[in-house]
């Protein structure tokens, strides 16, 4: 696997007006993933590839498929989480304080303005 190319941390979620919002749930849930399960307090990252593709790498919660969250088996307050990893499906949202590498030929899409 190749060098990152794209990183944003999501810790900062909900300083992003409500159209930039708009673009990280659907960037998350164009790969299968709830929203709701990634967009807590983790990071969005897509690498490169060694055959030049690209790979989005995220956490999200481990559900039942019914809304209910696997507690952590060693922290009572957390959830349990798991890494996801496959293929990028959609242009990366271009969101403030991401590190994208513009040079690496990454699709970016750019979020409407709120």
């Amino acid at each position: 696997m190749g060098g990152v190319v794209y990183i944003w941390h999501a810790g900062g979620y909900m300083l992003l007006s409500a159209a930039q919002r708009e673009a990280a749930n659907a960037f998350v849930e164009a790969h299968g993933i709830a929203h709701a399960s990634v967009l807590l307090d983790t990071e969005i990252v897509v690498q490169v590839n060694d055959d030049g593709g690209f790979w989005l790498r995220t956490w999200r919660a481990v559900s039942d498929g019914r809304g209910n969250y696997s507690p952590c088996p060693y922290c009572p307050s957390c959830i349990r989480q798991e890494l996801v990893h496959v293929p990028l499906e959609v242009p990366v949202p271009d969101l403030p304080g991401a590190f994208i590498d513009r040079d690496c030929g990454l699709p970016v899409g750019m979020p409407a303005d709120s």
